[in-house]
């Protein structure tokens, strides 16, 4: 027997659930058909490559070795069929991707311009999504990338990360409002309002203290901090946040517009943990295609013109005095 990319999968998949049950269910299999594969690859390998016990399964050394490079050999196949797709033509450019909230604004429209001037052709589907569901569309392989918070994860897919982005983000509100006029006012009292706003992460709620609270409460399962009002745009929640006793969380270079022209101010609050922290986030197990390599390219040039920018507004705004 030799080993086929069919085993290759079935060590995958038993390898990230570590259950054989749920491997394959996962699979759609029987777990006999499972277990009896496994034994036949290392009957035929001479080695075992799984030790198995009631309530867990665990790679032997040599397993991990097998896990190693079939996960190389399965990369190497994948660029394979994609380069020699590209060179036939059989492939149409096609870039699919899920975007959170915040590169959507911040570097996202820069990045897909310039893609669409270096290859008009390209065909883009693009969703504007929190992390969750963006984790959920690269399982279910409705996107080939994911640009989102990076400590989202996935118990079906082995994903790659790439960091991009851990800038501050700061509390705005409407010119008028109380904490705008607050020489340096407390987290405390910047959470006694209700905040407008996409999800926090855990990483960063858990800095928020105990809900619920003005600002919004905190989702057990997730320990993710849910505002009063869940925004699925940046900009909109800005809006909202111009024309209501509300507060909005914003990096500089979004909220820049109407701080200039005087409908928002910025709290004074320097929260040094309350940043961003997304990047691109992908199967493990594909080459990206050559649309995703290019538009990957494209935003890496759009984020390090962001970062000068927001060095510059963060200097005018004169936020590392505070």
């Amino acid at each position: 027997m030799k080993l086929s990319h069919k085993h290759l999968e079935y060590f995958f998949v038993l390898d990230r659930h570590r259950h054989y049950g749920r491997a394959a269910e996962a699979l759609g299999i029987s777990q006999p058909a499972l277990s009896r594969s496994v034994l036949a690859a290392e009957k035929r390998l001479g080695v075992t490559l799984f030790n198995r016990s009631r309530n867990r399964v665990e790679p032997t050394d040599a397993g991990r070795r097998v896990l190693q490079h079939a996960r190389e050999v399965t990369l190497l196949a994948s660029e394979l069929e994609t380069d020699l797709a590209e060179l036939e033509g059989r492939a149409k450019r096609k870039l699919s991707v899920v975007c959170g909230h915040y590169p959507a604004e911040l570097t996202v429209p820069r990045a897909l311009s310039a893609l669409m001037q270096e290859w008009p052709d390209v065909q883009v589907n693009m969703e504007v999504a929190d992390w969750s569901r963006g984790i959920q569309m690269l399982e279910q392989k409705i996107c080939e990338l994911a640009l989102i918070e990076l400590s989202a994860a996935s118990t079906s897919v082995e994903l790659h990360r790439e960091l991009l982005n851990t800038r501050q983000v700061f509390a705005v509100v409407r010119a008028g409002h109380a904490l705008a006029k607050s020489p340096q006012p407390s987290l405390e009292e910047v959470l006694a309002w209700p905040w407008a706003c996409s999800q926090i992460p855990q990483r960063a709620a858990q800095w928020l203290g105990p809900g619920p609270i003005a600002a919004g409460d905190f989702n057990e399962a997730s320990g993710n901090f849910v505002p009063k009002i869940v925004a699925s745009s940046l900009s909109t929640s800005l809006r909202l946040v111009m024309e209501n006793d509300i507060v909005g969380i914003a990096p500089l270079s979004v909220a820049e517009p109407w701080l200039e022209n005087g409908r928002l101010r910025l709290v004074r609050l320097n929260l040094e943990w309350f940043r961003l922290n997304y990047g691109f986030v992908r199967d493990a197990s594909h080459s990206p295609s050559s649309a995703v390599k290019a538009f990957m390219a494209h935003i890496r040039t759009a984020e390090e013109h962001e970062r000068v920018r927001d060095a510059a507004l963060r200097a005018r705004y004169g936020m590392d005095a505070w």
